[in-house]
């Protein structure tokens, strides 16, 4: 297995090339981060696969081959983030600070994970010493509506796989769901001066949003705990001197496994529903923007994890709070896990960092799972 030395090259090489999401973060995208990940693939000699993905951003899959015909394990790793505004320093600085953090946007998520796939695939391919086939994937736009991997699903299946994630190198096997919907408030414009005359859409708007947060979640997940929503925009009125005739909220509800986008329609629709029968001016419709299902799994990976974990730290198996890839994967028929370094705390925040020798662990654990996984 590669030192730490070219653990950091790789690492360094993507957090200081910006792959901003250019709709969740108004960036270029992801074709610089794809040729370096490219390149690396053709000089391990392994069989490369270019998907297009949205808009010339194309996903870059890079298939190891082992000695044998046998099963396949594909690693998933996003090359896209989210943007940079409010960033403390050079957001692509990839600087080592002495307490061994490397810096920058995406180091965390997921730039850590990714280049530890690729150090353990770059490894892995110096050797004769697997079966089957490993699959690392480098998809785009996770950030924002995840179309990489539901690209990558299309054209590959696999007997399992994992999601490079940041969970400080614990095991997820289960993460929580995103629905996100918009509620659209019809109120009545008037002038100004008589508010008498029109009825307030944003101030009706606020009726909806006071009755969401007395939602007490009655379901409750082993790993995942309960339910949570918030509402995290709200857009109305024209100018100063009319009273509003529309108003829309946009709600953010994180679901867990056994919940259905129907039941999330459903819940907001009764609310609305409860306003209307002691407010006759009440008028309100709700929309589903977009669902991104929750996940739970149970596979031999996790038991091959706990194993290789034990060799750094004492191995933990945990539900997850944020939404990932893994949802796609598992919905696809790939039993898939979540697994890399970094905290999530660090994601998306304005000083981005992840541990090297956190990394670097990581990789080596990649590497034998690999082979672990798939020679047996």
């Amino acid at each position: 297995m590669e030192d730490i030395v070219r653990t950091r090259k790789i690492l360094e090489e993507l957090v200081s090339t910006p792959s901003v999401n250019p709709f969740d973060g108004k960036g270029e995208g992801e074709r610089a981060v794809a040729q370096i990940v490219e390149k690396l693939f053709n000089e391990c000699g392994v069989d490369v696969v270019e998907q297009d993905v949205v808009d010339n951003r194309y996903n870059v899959i890079g298939t190891l081959k082992g000695s044998r015909s046998g099963k396949r394990l594909i690693y998933n790793g996003h090359m896209d983030t989210v943007g940079v505004k409010g960033m403390n320093a050079n957001p692509f600085s990839a600087e080592l600070d002495e307490a061994g953090f490397l810096h920058g946007r995406g180091a965390a998520d997921m730039k850590g994970g990714l280049a530890a796939m690729l150090a353990a695939m770059e490894a892995l391919s110096k050797e004769n010493s697997m079966q089957g086939e490993l699959v690392v994937a480098a998809v785009v736009d996770e950030e924002y509506l995840g179309r990489g991997t539901q690209r990558l699903v299309k054209d590959f299946s696999a007997s399992a796989g994992v999601v490079g994630e940041p969970t400080g190198m614990k095991i997820g096997v289960a993460h929580k769901g995103v629905a996100r919907y918009a509620v659209e408030v019809i109120g009545k414009a008037a002038h100004g001066s008589s508010p008498q005359n029109g009825i307030d859409a944003i101030a009706e708007a606020c009726k909806f949003i006071s009755e969401i947060y007395k939602i007490e979640f009655k379901k409750e997940h082993q790993l995942l705990g309960k339910p949570v929503i918030h509402t995290s925009m709200i857009s109305g009125g024209s100018e100063w001197s009319t009273v509003p005739a529309g108003c829309t909220i946009y709600v953010e509800r994180r679901t867990i496994p056994g919940e259905t986008e129907d039941d999330i329609i459903r819940e907001a629709s009764e609310i609305i529903q409860n306003i209307k029968s002691s407010d006759s001016r009440f008028n309100a419709s709700v929309k589903l923007w977009k669902y991104f299902p929750p996940m739970q799994v149970q596979c031999e990976v996790v038991s091959y994890l706990q194993a290789l974990v034990s060799d750094f730290k004492k191995p933990e198996i945990v539900g997850l709070p944020y939404w990932t890839d893994a949802a796609t994967m598992n919905a696809a028929g790939i039993p898939t896990v979540v697994f890399g370094p970094g905290s999530i705390d660090h994601a998306h925040s304005n000083n981005e960092m992840v541990n090297l020798e956190e990394v670097h662990q990581t990789s080596k654990i990649y590497y034998k799972l690999a082979k672990t996984f798939l020679n047996h």
